[in-house]
């Protein structure tokens, strides 16, 4: 069934399928286990650090932890559901990772 967060989410992952298919593909899955509204509050972080890493470079990213994202709106809805954390966390690190290898490689620019 659609929610209201899917045409909205379908943009976002469009956004980032060029920037990071993994990170896309870890989405997906939190669509499947958490549903469009959760999938959409943390691609919706992934957007904004992606911001981040356009204006300032990967190092604006490196270090950032769940912890430095917790006011977004994602740690607020799944903050009775660790597991849906610990998918966060593990979707971040492969951002982390694919970003790191998008500067390593020197295609650092991006279009979010």
């Amino acid at each position: 069934m659609a929610t209201a967060y899917d045409p909205q989410l379908q943009n976002l992952l469009e956004e980032l399928r060029p920037i990071s298919l993994q990170t896309v593909v870890k989405l997906e899955q939190i669509v499947a286990d958490y549903g469009a509204r959760a999938a959409f509050y943390a691609a919706f972080v992934i957007v904004c650090l992606e911001a981040r890493v356009q204006e300032r470079g990967y190092q604006a990213v490196s270090d950032v932890t769940t912890q430095d994202l917790s006011n977004f709106t994602y740690f607020e809805y799944t903050k009775q559901n660790p597991q849906a954390q610990a998918c966060f966390t593990d979707m971040l690190e492969t951002y982390k990772t694919d970003c790191k290898r998008r500067f390593a490689k020197g295609v650092s620019t991006a279009s979010v």
